[in-house]
């Protein structure tokens, strides 16, 4: 199995049915916490609930006094994250041959389509990142890991919320809590600006996982999570030109744009960012 903070993963066997599938749990010593509960549920149902090929449906749900889980498709492959780090690991300085170029990019503009989708019905996933990426073959890809994922209104839109019982904001977010794996999170998220987290918080993540395609490091590093925090919110990237070798200059300002402090400045969603892309990659 894999553990996260506060789950971990089994892939089982369904004996009554034949097939392979995965189970997620809440470790054991968050059981019995109701907040952990209630965010539990309400991933389940938020992935249950968004129909997408790029999505791992859900079987079931199950809790007791003791227990908290739920099944879904057994999903296997390969992160993006992994497959990013081992095109750049025999090149120094940083460089990515243009069919291993093609084909990452190809898959972020998937993972574009698929968080695309959940904006559709509202719901912010918070926490991107190359490792909840996962690429099966060449052309399947599959976003999972929704467990921070915020709903917002769709105003003027008749469509119901994807979770049908009230959200407890608590449950979203803690005033000054970061969520998310700070290297990947937003300067609104750093600065716990909650009210401000919005579809562009996704856009800046998804521009982090292409600092890391183009340039084979982080945008922001440090030693310290308070140094590494103090970067996200005030200092602007490197451009990836000046890091990788021959990184193509209209992903570049495509990073860049993704990466603004000020949301207003980056993509408008991640519609355009997708879009942004796809014609990006048609020069390289």
């Amino acid at each position: 199995y894999t553990t996260g903070s506060v789950g971990r993963i089994w892939r089982a066997f369904d004996r009554d049915l034949g097939r392979e599938v995965a189970i997620k749990e809440i470790l054991p010593k968050y059981a019995k916490s109701p907040t952990v509960r209630a965010r539990f549920r309400r991933e389940a149902r938020i992935v249950a609930q968004l129909q997408h090929p790029g999505l791992v449906p859900v079987y079931s749900y199950y809790e007791d006094a003791d227990h908290c889980f739920y099944t879904m498709r057994f999903v296997e492959g390969t992160t993006l994250g992994g497959l990013i780090k081992l095109s750049h690991s025999s090149h120094e300085p940083p460089s990515i041959d243009r069919p291993s170029l093609v084909d990452l990019v190809t898959h972020l503009t998937k993972t574009c389509e698929i968080v695309s989708h959940a904006h559709s019905h509202g719901i912010i996933h918070r926490d991107l990142k190359g490792e909840n990426v996962i690429v099966r073959g060449n052309h399947e890809v599959v976003v999972v890991d929704w467990g921070l994922a915020k709903q917002i209104d769709i105003m003027g839109d008749s469509m119901p919320p994807i979770v049908s019982e009230p959200i407890d904001s608590k449950l979203s977010t803690i005033r000054g809590q970061i969520l998310g794996t700070p290297a990947y999170v937003s300067p609104e998220q750093v600065r716990g600006d909650k009210e401000n987290v919005s579809y562009r918080s996704d856009v800046y993540s998804l521009g982090v996982i292409l600092y890391y395609l183009l340039c084979g490091r982080l945008p922001f590093e440090s030693e310290s999570m308070g140094g590494l925090l103090k970067m996200i919110v005030e200092e602007p990237p490197t451009p990836p030109g000046q890091i990788a070798k021959e990184v193509p200059a209209p992903l570049e300002s495509i990073c860049l744009a993704a990466l603004e402090k000020n949301q207003a400045n980056r993509p408008s969603s991640v519609a355009e960012l997708r879009s942004a892309l796809a014609t990006g990659l048609a020069t390289v």
